[in-house]
This record gives structure tokens, sequence and C-alpha cells, in this order.
């Protein structure tokens, strides 16, 4: 049977708080419907404005791109060019920058996850709820009115803040009916698994959650990312026994077909995926060798969907001596996005930007 859960059924535990989950994972609903908690202020070092140069660059020809690429960024590491629509796009071959925080999003607590529609003006992520590092996660969302601008106030998504239970790495569909997250009870030895939540407008509130059919395992099933058309779910999980990255094709019946690992880009210690829209540029943090240090960020590539993935390159311009993680590549190629503790304290939200073409 179908385990489903409506908002009817949870609404005496909003505003309860929510808990459990591993620390590295991360969820969020936009501000339209305002009937979540408001987020805690962005800490003080962090800011609202311009945001500070963060992360070490691996050689001086990726430093002098980092500041060409980095003269490019507004406010929270924001393209000011694609925000007036004019000017040259960004030098698909080039190095990313130096990864710089996105100010209006980072708090004192940890900040996972960051995945945003396609314009980039409403960003989904999770924060954790008690003590950085405690693995208690909700989901938030918040808007800007453009990518030059600081996001608002982030709100939390009723729905899907329940108590005793984390959620994090939220995932929306083009069309804003459908959001994918991960959830994890408060119980001993529980696992993630992947939900969805779904509505009927892109403005209205979600109404019910249920767990993705044919997805999920007995063991841990974490970090979904779905492609703008629903078409395909990737994710990571260690049901094999080796952490591998998988995908799911929606099939003819409207649901997603049995997940399937991608050889070419295995080893058995990846995780934390994020793929761009049209599914030919996926980035993923792994322990392979060579790396800087803990999880670094690994890129592949390929022509179509038919084709196969090009050999899995290091990001060393974005990789810090810390967790790097990353969670949203924009549909331009021009921006990626990542999660790290690179400041020593607590996870944040970086966005990395590409030089634009001379």
């Amino acid at each position: 049977m179908t385990v489903r859960r409506s908002s009817i059924a949870i609404a005496a535990a909003l505003g309860a708080t929510a808990v459990a989950c591993a620390r590295l994972v991360g969820l969020g609903d936009p501000p339209l419907v305002d009937d979540g908690a408001a987020s805690p202020s962005p800490r003080a070092d962090a800011g609202t404005g311009d945001a500070v140069p963060g992360g070490d660059v691996a050689s001086a020809a990726d430093a002098t791109a980092a500041a060409d690429a980095n003269a490019d960024a507004g406010p929270d590491g924001g393209d000011a060019d694609r925000a007036a629509a004019a000017g040259p796009p960004c030098d698909p071959g080039a190095p990313f920058g130096t990864p710089l925080p996105v100010g209006s999003l980072n708090t004192d607590q940890d900040e996972f996850d960051a995945r945003f529609t396609e314009d980039e003006l409403t960003v989904y992520f999770a924060r954790s709820i008690d003590a950085p590092g405690t693995g208690n996660l909700a989901v938030y969302v918040a808007t800007r009115r453009d990518v030059n601008t600081s996001f608002g106030p982030a709100t939390t998504i009723p729905v899907v803040d329940v108590a005793f239970t984390s959620h994090f790495a939220p995932s929306i569909t083009h069309d804003g009916l459908a959001l994918y997250f991960n959830e994890r009870p408060d119980t001993s030895g529980a696992t993630m698994d992947i939900w969805v939540a779904h509505r009927t407008s892109a403005n209205g509130p979600f109404s019910e959650v249920e767990p993705v059919a044919h997805v999920n395992s007995a063991r841990n099933n974490a970090n979904p990312i779905v492609t703008p058309d629903e078409s395909a779910l990737y994710f990571y999980s260690d049901r094999s026994g080796q952490k591998l990255i998988y995908v799911a094709a929606r099939t003819t019946t409207g649901e997603f077909g049995p997940p399937a690992s991608i050889p070419a880009i295995d080893s058995d210690e990846d995780g934390n995926v994020a793929v761009n829209a049209d599914q030919t540029t996926i980035a993923f943090s792994s322990t392979r060798t060579p790396r800087r240090y803990d999880d670094d960020i690994w890129i592949s590539h390929r022509a179509d969907t038919s084709s196969d993935w090009s050999p899995p390159v290091n990001v060393a311009e974005v990789n810090s001596y810390a967790t790097d993680n990353p969670t949203w590549l924009s549909p331009d190629g021009c921006r990626m996005y990542i999660q790290s503790d690179r400041d020593g304290a607590d996870f944040d939200i970086y966005v990395a930007t590409r030089a634009r073409s001379r």
C-alpha cells in the first residue's frame, strides 16, 4: 500500500522540531506562500550584499581566471551581466573562479544542498535547526528579484516540515509542481529515502508527500536531483555495499523505472551529485584519488543522453582543504553552486563562476 502524508494529517506536527540525519545533507518553498517559520538572520561575517571571496586556487593560472570570473559577480556571487541579459556568455572551457559565499543565505547554522529554479531566482535548501553538525535539518526556500540582488528571508515548507524527522536535498521540477527531497526519521538505524511533494499550482502550497515508487532500497538513498522535465532522477545509494551514483528514468507509465549505476564514473565512494538540465554535465563529490582533502568535486561530460560519460576530472579550482560537495549547475554552464565547510565553522553555500567569453 502506498504511504502518503497529507497536509491535514500532519497539521498537528507543524512547528515541532524536526530531528535526525547525517551532517552532509540538505532541503526548502517560495515565500509566495509565507506560512512557514522565518529563517535566522544571516551570519554577521556573511553579509547580505557583495559576497566575500573564499576558498583557495590551485595555480597562478587559476587565480587569474578566478579574478576574471569574480569581477563579473554581483551580490551573492550572481552574474550581473546575466541579470541585465547583456554581454557575452561565459567561456565553457574556462576554469571556474574562486567560490564565493552566498551571503544572504548563510547563517551560523549549517546550510546544505542549494538547488535553484532555472532562472536562479528561487532556491530550495536545507538548514540545521539545532547546533551545527547535529544533523537535524529542515527544508527552506528563498527568492530574489534578479540574480544581481540578495535573497530575501527564507521560510520552511510546512507539509515537508514534520516533527522528529530530517528533510534535505530538495529538487524542484520546471513547472514547480513537484519537489523531490530526502527524509530520514529520528529513529535508531533509520535510513534515508527519497520522497516527493506535489501541488496543483506553482504558487500554491504542497498538499501531500509520498515516497518515490521503485527508487528506494533498504539502504540509504540520498541527495536526489530531478531533471527539470522530470524525465530522470539522479541520487547516490549504498544499496550495493558501495556508495555509487544512480539514475532512474521515467517510463511510459509515468513512474520511474529501476535505478542503474553509472559505470563510466563509478568508484566505491561517490556522494552528492548535481546534473545540468540537459544531462550532459554531471558533478559529484568523491573520495577517489587524487584528491585535496576528504570529499572533492569531480566533473564529467557527454555529447547527449545516448553517449557515454567522459572520464571524471577533479575540479581543482573549486576544491579546498575541507569538504566540498556540488549542489547545482546552471543551465548555461557558467555557475556551479557548492556546499563547503572551508571557513572552519559550519557548512555554507558558495557559488563559483566561469570567466566571460571575450
